[in-house]
């Protein structure tokens, strides 16, 4: 019976790894690109920061250099695989900030430049931005949930 068992659930155990391994390359390589584009135009990203009309002007710079920072070191914590639920962890919080950007922008009425992918000025869809975003929220929950902890218990010894 035992058995039996254990054959059954081993389809659904590989299948959640290699779901799980999945969810964690593609949110590994979005962040990874998306802070990449972000480094290169510092400026542009600096700018779309100051359309959400929530950070005054020295902080925005200091969040132009460092969350793309932040967002490539979470996409490449996410590839790794000691390092995937501290990444998916740094990566939840930026998408839960972000969303909360995106839900008080589109309430004041804004026209906000999302500035993810170094992609210019544009109306903003907020319902879209907000789907988009969380989607990848729930993915970063989804690869922290099925990742192994980076660190195990060490074996008692007798």
């Amino acid at each position: 019976m035992n058995g039996a068992s254990s054959m059954s659930e081993s389809p659904r155990r590989w299948s959640l790894l290699l779901g799980g391994r999945l969810a964690a390359a593609v949110l590994g390589a979005i962040f990874l690109y998306a802070g990449l584009k972000k480094a290169q135009d510092v400026a542009a990203f600096f700018h779309a920061l100051e359309s959400f009309r929530i950070f005054p002007a020295p902080a925005a710079v200091v969040l132009a250099y460092f969350v793309p920072a932040l967002e490539i070191v979470a996409g490449a914590a996410v590839l790794v695989t000691r390092l995937r639920r501290a990444g998916a962890l740094v990566a939840a919080a930026l998408l839960a900030c972000y969303f909360m950007l995106l839900a008080v922008s589109w309430a004041r009425g804004l026209d906000v430049t999302c500035g993810c992918f170094g992609e210019g000025a544009g109306a903003a869809n907020y319902p879209l931005l907000l789907g988009q975003d969380a989607v990848l929220l729930v993915m970063a929950a989804l690869v922290f949930r099925w990742s192994v902890p980076a660190l195990k218990p060490l074996p008692s010894t007798p």
